[in-house]
């Protein structure tokens, strides 16, 4: 009898289809977006302690976790929301992996600096920096350490800069190109003037 009803439970168990539901890419981008703006607003309340019992657990944890860089995050979380939202291929891994390493860069440099005054290292780059700068301090001094970091944080601008809307960019060249152009016309003229003879004057 038990062996039947076994049985009968695995055949009900095979007949019951569950509804599949699955995103692509894009929509997985844009509901990250919506999340990440979201925790934005969500920080931005918790510093002027708008934002309930959750939202001060929030910024507490946060500040434990990260110093004084948890005043980036309601930034970066932006950055990445509009990232997401104009990207046009690709997952979102790259712009979390750019995030993650502009905070290693900004907290582990703290740390160094925090450690090299002797000053709270946690207070001041959290749990997160003083992790991150206590093995690289330790074994190469106070400028490797910042020079490290900094090559951290400057790896995450060029990853940030390589996924940036492709029309925010050439808007940005066009500028550069325009500025140039201007500067060359306005030099040209100084020059030609300067060379001009000086007005004749008659007896």
């Amino acid at each position: 009898m038990a062996k039947k009803k076994t049985k009968k439970s695995s055949e009900d168990r095979e007949g019951i289809s569950l509804p599949s539901f699955s995103m692509d890419v894009k929509t997985k981008r844009r509901v990250l977006a919506v999340l990440c703006g979201t925790f934005a607003l969500v920080f931005l309340f918790a510093f002027f302690d708008k934002a309930g019992a959750g939202g001060n657990v929030l910024f507490s944890f946060s500040q434990d976790l990260l110093g004084k860089g948890v005043f980036l995050v309601p930034l970066l979380l932006l950055i990445a929301a509009c990232i997401l939202i104009t990207l046009q291929e690709g997952g979102a891994r790259p712009v979390f992996l750019s995030l993650f390493l502009l905070l290693l860069g900004i907290d582990g440099a703290l740390g160094g600096f925090a450690r090299m005054k002797g000053l709270d290292v946690k207070e001041i780059a959290g749990l997160f920096g003083s992790t991150a700068s206590f093995p690289v301090f330790a074994t190469f001094g106070f400028w490797v350490a910042e020079l490290l970091f900094g090559a951290a944080l400057a790896v995450s601008l060029v990853i940030l800069w390589q996924l940036f809307p492709k029309s925010a960019k050439e808007k940005i060249t066009l500028k550069e190109e325009s500025v140039e152009k201007f500067k060359k016309v306005f030099e040209e003229e100084l020059e030609a003037k300067s060379e001009e003879p000086p007005p004749a004057f008659a007896p």
